[in-house]
């Protein structure tokens, strides 16, 4: 029965570690996602990368 209580007490410390340290990180994390505007300016020079490469190639004799 000790051994049970034993596990039953570190479940309870590891999901208080979660909820205290872990949680808060992943939902930081989560709120700066992509909704910020980096998000689209990386995008947009994605896109004028392809153009621009593809401009070349056509260039190309």
């Amino acid at each position: 029965m000790d051994e049970l209580e034993q596990k039953l007490k570190e479940r309870d410390a590891l999901e208080g570690a979660y909820g205290s340290f872990v949680e808060p990180y992943v939902t930081q994390q989560i709120e700066i996602g992509v909704d910020g505007a980096g998000f689209y300016c990386v995008a947009a020079w994605v896109v004028l990368t392809v153009l621009y490469c593809g401009w070349v190639r056509s260039r190309r004799p």
